[in-house]
């Protein structure tokens, strides 16, 4: 079992006025050219609340933030393209 890796991270989740967040869909890490302040950033999206989350490692230590697009759908995935 040397192998497991444990979670660098977790979030409060449920269905109340302060934990709307329900689903992980999606994810990605930045290693394009296009971003550089994205490199290394772990990208992930909640169904739900539709807010992309957002994980970067500061030395051993990972720190969330959440943004909240403008949109009015749900995210379902995340697309790659050559420049990231």
């Amino acid at each position: 079992m040397s192998a497991t890796k444990t979670p660098v991270s977790e979030y409060v989740y449920g269905n109340s006025p302060n934990e709307f967040r329900l689903a992980i869909t999606g994810s990605y890490v930045y290693r394009g050219t296009t971003y550089t302040n994205f490199v290394g950033k772990y990208f992930f999206a909640d169904f739900y609340s539709n807010e992309i989350g957002i994980l970067k490692d500061n030395s051993g230590t990972w720190t969330m933030s959440w943004q909240v697009p403008n949109i009015t759908f749900s995210w379902t995935s995340f697309r790659e393209v050559n420049n990231g």
